[in-house]
């Protein structure tokens, strides 16, 4: 018995070493992958260096089952249950290891539309220049974003070297995702600014700095607790018909929960509201356009989830950083007046009867919002897009779409010549174009089925993307041409 318990246990960590031997051949060969960054193929040496750590691990207890023939059947036995433990949790992480395939496989270039890169490349580098970023195409329909160093260390934090390992790496590696069908839906991708959010916030701390001042309204609260605590239940098996909460729950008791309960929830809101603020900041009207045409076909009005405020509470912050920020003022007419078509929706869709618990998150976010407006405006100050540069942009932009030309650059009059457009702008030229002028475009192109019109808008943003793509290259050869006349400058 014990000699077979010894067997099998050597046989199972070479099954386990045989995974680690499969998943070095996958990562190897997808190393040689085409990708539109360098993230994902420095993450693949990332996970080779990993995977070879535990491969040595399992060499190492192989070794350990054969040095056991002298020792005693009680102890021999013991100790390969704790091999075999070891081996086990290996195993655990070579799984692990070859979920995060997935990401890498469908984050090839094939699957991703290049200027998107570029757009959050140059806001991440921004941010924290040693954190990199991968995207993949997801099957649900969602944009999403995981931070992978912090889950790496977590789940490794047995590994041999894994600070270094990481270390030399990135001090964060973010992951993007977006709904596959929507890979050429450039204007839709400016939600990515909401993820960009997230990871400032994560950066700087933003929503842990809100929440330690959030104010939950006590009377409220009460309310909510002694509404909660009378509510009946039949309860033959007590000797009664009927029963209360509080017969099995103290009130101060189920206060406490609620307050805990209500503050992880509204951590929560205050992370999503933090993110969409930023995403203005960042990404200017054109992430306010591509959110309410996303959200509204996900989520009713005024529904809320736990992870999640309504709509209606987003789009109304939306609405006023728009204002706030002066973009009210350089709106031409038919931009304003899809601005005011939102401002209408909002008036005129009452919310619904709100209950005493609704009633108290209503009132800790009122009271929130304005440290919301205020620490993002901060936070990202130096890096924001702003109403002048709409002002300045995308007129001359927009004009270029009309004649279907990829608004890339910008004429510099001053010198006589041109200079790329920023992303941001091409962005937001786009979605002006697409709220007010698509007709034109329809046109032009003979469009009058719906049909044709979903395929006039696909040729739509494919010169948009072009347009990102040009911008990207032509910022490139002005700072390569900069640095030569730099280097001749020095050398005179």
């Amino acid at each position: 018995m014990e000699k077979n318990g010894g067997c099998l246990t050597e046989k199972f960590i070479e099954v386990v070493i045989g995974r680690t031997f499969s998943l070095d051949r996958k990562l190897g060969k997808l190393r040689i992958g085409d990708f539109p960054s360098d993230a994902p193929r420095d993450f693949i040496g990332v996970l080779l260096q990993i995977n070879l750590e535990i491969q040595k691990c399992l060499i190492s207890l192989q070794r350990s089952i054969g040095n056991l023939k002298d020792v005693s059947s009680d102890e021999r036995n013991q100790l390969e249950e704790t091999i075999r433990g070891n081996a086990i949790r290996f195993s655990h992480l070579i799984s692990f290891l070859h979920e995060l395939i997935q990401f890498i496989e469908e984050s090839n270039i094939e699957y991703i539309p290049q200027g998107i890169v570029y757009s959050i490349e140059n806001l991440i580098t921004k941010i924290q220049p040693n954190s990199k970023f991968m995207i993949y195409p997801q099957w649900r329909y969602n944009y999403e974003y995981i931070e992978i160093i912090k889950l790496l260390r977590r789940v490794m934090i047995n590994i041999p070297s894994i600070e270094e390992i990481i270390g030399s790496f990135a001090e964060r590696f973010v992951i993007l995702s977006f709904p596959s069908a929507e890979k050429d839906n450039v204007l839709l991708h400016c939600i990515f600014g909401h993820e960009i959010g997230h990871f400032i916030d994560e950066v700087q701390g933003i929503s842990s700095d809100i929440l330690k001042d959030v104010k939950i309204d006590e009377k409220l609260l009460e309310e909510v607790v002694t509404q909660v605590s009378k509510t009946k239940f039949k309860a033959e098996q007590h000797g009664r018909e009927e029963i209360t909460l509080n017969y099995f729950i103290e009130e101060e008791k189920l206060k406490a929960d609620f307050r805990e309960d209500i503050t992880k929830q509204l951590g929560r809101w205050i992370e999503e509201l933090i993110s969409d603020a930023l995403a203005i900041h960042l990404f200017g009207p054109s992430y306010f356009f591509a959110f309410t045409e996303f959200i509204l076909t996900q989520q009713d009005l005024d529904k809320s989830s736990k992870d999640h405020p309504s709509p209606r509470i987003r789009i109304s912050l939306l609405l006023d950083e728009l204002k706030e920020r002066g973009y009210y003022n350089v709106f031409d007419k038919k931009t304003t007046h899809e601005i005011k078509k939102w401002r209408d929706f909002l008036s005129y869709t009452k919310e619904g009867e709100k209950g005493h618990l609704q009633k108290l998150y209503d009132s800790s976010m009122k009271s929130t919002i304005p440290k919301i407006k205020e620490k993002t405006n901060i936070a990202v100050k130096e890096i924001s897009y702003t109403h002048q540069m709409f002002k300045s942009d995308t007129p001359m932009l927009t004009s270029s779409l009309l004649y279907l030309i990829p608004p890339n650059e910008l004429v510099n009059i001053k010198e006589k010549g041109t200079k790329p457009a920023s992303i941001v702008s091409i962005l937001n030229a786009g979605w002006v174009f697409n709220l007010t002028q698509m007709d034109k475009l329809y046109k032009m192109l003979r469009a009058s089925s719906p049909e044709e019109k979903l395929q006039a808008k696909y040729k739509f943003n494919q010169i948009i993307l072009k347009a990102v793509e040009l911008s990207e290259i032509h910022r490139i050869i002005n700072e390569k041409t900069m640095e030569i006349e730099n280097e001749e400058n020095t050398e005179k």
